[in-house]
């Protein structure tokens, strides 16, 4: 034979050896590969190399007590601190079943930016990774996912709570087809899901589920809980256009719209259906929209102007009320809040109450006898509504432990009003500032709802952009903690109402403005600052925190202070702390003709009974200042 006939036949036999092990190659990975990706609805996927693979019939996760799959969450820059939580969660319930107790955990990031799609991974968040994307993209609230995209799982939901029912979904499948082998006393684990199982997406909250999808270009950032079971959605990138949508939306949905207000460039909204009552709010500032959903038969429609029907029988006025005293220990406490508005119609507004005592008790009870007096005859005391700053002792004490005192003089409750930290976001806030919090602070709200019950009164959890109408007296709630959501709160005092109170002389139509701070720390001012400005202009100023420590950025109650710009100022402090707390930077900006060209007059409530009344519309230096020994 010819050298030129060996070699040709040598190239035959060499291209068919190769044709049969190329054959042998493909009906190998046939068998061991599982169902090709075409017949799954899945899109072919390559490898960093660009050879097709395709995904696994099962998912072997632990082998022989070895972890076989890497846990992934978002890469620390762009963290999602709800699927971490979710990660970490996971990875402490599969190391149990690993006989060394190893399962790795990792991020998405890569110096490249590519990830290997043939490496089997369990991804939490929105990660870098293509798989899933679009499904992650498009999910709505109160759902999760545990799905099979490729040799991925992909594990999203939009909340804390998804994120705990689809790891405890996924467990469940670890723990059904998890085979031990036990020698001795060591067991090993091997697991073995079918592909097949991991396909969880499942409505587990129907509420938040029924409402309308977010306005385009919107961003959602945090569900924050509030009061007893309140929910705050946390929305970024919105726009005034964005609220006016998605209210559009709500109502489209089956609610109905019962107020709206604008407070600068700030947006207010409640609705309700037969089960929901929701309270929307823009807020310019950081371009953030926050929609608070409560049940129906919680929250409290706080009434309209349309509403405020009423009858004029005396005149309109403000008493601080001193709260000064010492304890049976001799122990001298000069904090404290009571203030006292007498309304037009001859009813009466509460903030705060001050100390759970007998005396301070039956001091509160004579002041509103002798206030109202001259037009009650035989009718009963009314109370329209007690506002509760928030849960201290020094305020809301007298309403939580003396209420009895209250209902057996035969005074009325129509409203309590309050804006408390859910359980759940007081022990998250505890443990954030621990150095910041007695560990009994903040507790109080239970009992402040169960006088409210006692008394008879309806409990109203109020909101931001709620407005309160009582006689010819306005009342805008500007801050509540939910104002800071879903920042931890760094004090007690941070949770404090702020309120804009607009009293209208009824004869001239002139406005008096009173703003009621509570004990508002910086961080608090600082959002209101940002938020509303010189719409903070007001004639009388509550000092914030009886004029103590502001809990850190006191330059933002310093930049407070001068866009209210009193000119009458209330210290709700005793006599013998009064000279200590003017001088501070942060109060003597408000008492300084320097700093405050309108400043004319300060007060402090001073001792228990003292009594400062300024009448509606008040002028300077007519104010009336009843000492205990007075009354």
């Amino acid at each position: 034979m010819s050298m030129r006939r060996k070699t040709a036949a040598s190239l035959a036999a060499l291209t068919l050896t190769l044709i049969v092990i190329i054959l042998c190659v493909l009906l190998a990975s046939c068998r061991n590969t599982g169902t090709p990706a075409a017949t799954t609805g899945e899109p072919e996927q390559t490898s960093d190399a660009g050879a097709p693979f395709t995904p696994v019939d099962s998912f072997r996760l632990i082998d022989n007590g070895v972890s076989m799959v890497r846990i992934v969450r978002p890469d620390r820059e762009k963290d999602d601190d709800d699927a971490t939580a979710a990660a970490t969660k996971l990875k402490k319930a599969l190391q149990e079943l690993t006989a060394d107790g190893k399962q790795s955990i990792g991020t998405d990031w890569t110096q490249t930016g590519e990830h290997d799609p043939e490496t089997l991974e369990i991804l939490f968040g929105k990660t870098e990774y293509s798989e899933g994307a679009e499904d992650i993209g498009s999910l709505k609230l109160g759902t999760f996912i545990a799905k099979a995209y490729g040799n991925k799982i992909v594990i999203y939901s939009v909340t804390s709570e998804g994120y705990d029912k689809a790891v405890s979904a996924l467990m469940e499948s670890v723990r059904a087809h998890a085979s031990a082998v036990t020698s001795g006393d060591k067991t090993v684990y091997t697991v073995d899901i079918p592909r097949s199982e991991i396909d969880y997406g499942r409505v587990f909250d129907t509420v938040l589920y029924s409402l309308p999808d977010s306005p385009d270009g919107t961003e959602f950032q945090a569900l924050y809980l509030t009061g007893e079971r309140g929910r705050e959605l946390i929305y970024t990138k919105s726009s005034a256009d964005s609220f006016a949508y998605y209210v559009d939306s709500l109502k489209a949905a089956g609610f109905t719209e019962y107020a709206s207000h604008d407070m600068k460039e700030n947006r207010f909204a409640t609705l309700y259906s037969p089960e929901l009552t929701l309270n929307v709010g823009y807020y310019h500032y950081n371009g953030s929209l926050r929609v608070i959903i409560e049940p129906f038969s919680q929250a409290t429609l706080i009434g309209t102007e349309a509403d405020n029907v009423f009858e004029r029988v005396t005149g309109q006025r403000i008493i601080l009320h001193g709260l000064e005293f010492r304890n049976a220990q001799d122990q001298l406490f000069t904090n404290g809040l009571c203030l006292i508005v007498r309304l037009s119609d001859g009813r009466f507004v509460i903030i705060d109450g001050g100390f759970d005592t007998d005396g301070h008790a039956n001091s509160l009870v004579r002041i509103l006898k002798e206030q109202s007096k001259d037009y009650i005859g035989s009718g009963t005391i009314t109370i329209a509504a007690w506002f509760i700053t928030h849960s201290h002792s020094d305020h809301n004490g007298l309403l939580n432990g003396k209420n009895t005192v209250i209902s057996n003089a035969g005074i009325k409750v129509e409203r309590v009003v309050t804006c408390f930290l859910s359980k759940d976001e007081l022990v998250r806030s505890r443990a954030a500032y621990p150095s910041n919090w007695d560990p009994v602070e903040g507790g109080g709200y239970v009992n402040t709802y169960g006088a409210a019950r006692n008394l008879g009164a309806v409990q109203i959890n109020t909101h931001v952009g709620h407005v309160f109408r009582f006689a010819d007296l306005k009342i805008e709630v500007l801050f509540t903690l939910e104002s800071l959501a879903p920042a931890a709160m760094n004090a007690c005092n941070s949770t404090s109402l702020i309120m804009k109170m607009t009293f209208t002389d009824p004869a001239t139509g002139a406005e008096t403005v009173y703003m009621s701070t509570g004990d508002a720390t910086g961080p608090d001012f600082e959002v209101c600052n940002l938020m509303y400005g010189d719409y903070m202009k007001s004639d009388m100023v509550q000092v914030a925190h009886h004029g103590f420590t502001t809990w850190g950025k006191s330059e933002a109650t310093v930049a407070a202070y001068k866009y209210m710009l009193p000119s009458v100022v209330l210290f709700p402090v005793g006599d013998l702390d009064f000279p200590n707390v003017t001088g501070v930077e942060f109060n003597a900006v408000l008492i300084s003709k320097r700093t405050n060209p309108n400043f004319e007059e300060v007060y402090a409530a001073g001792p228990l009974g003292k009594q400062t009344i300024l009448d509606m519309p008040y002028k300077a230096g007519t104010a009336t200042v009843v000492p205990p020994a007075g009354r």
